[in-house]
């Protein structure tokens, strides 16, 4: 592969996390949206995984997934599912 057959893949590889990124926004904003005055967590790395979450009235729903935007995704279905 070439040097703009490189920067090609760099380019897809920011893309990519860029999305990624963006949808854990939307996803947080969609949260803040449904649950007034909710605070988001310290996302979390562990070993096999990464834990994300939210307090709402006492509640604390976490989440855990192999990707932050996979366990962001799980927050919003739990959150909607547990406290609604």
């Amino acid at each position: 592969m070439g040097k703009a057959g490189n920067r090609l893949a760099i380019l897809d590889k920011i893309q990519n996390e860029a999305a990624k990124l963006i949808a854990i926004v939307r996803i947080r904003q969609d949260l803040s949206r449904l649950f007034p005055g909710c605070e988001f967590l310290l996302p979390t790395q562990t070993d096999p995984s990464y834990v994300v979450g939210i307090r709402f009235q006492g509640k604390v729903i976490l989440a855990e997934e192999k990707s932050f935007w996979k366990a962001y995704h799980r927050l919003l279905k739990q959150a909607v599912w547990r406290i609604s």
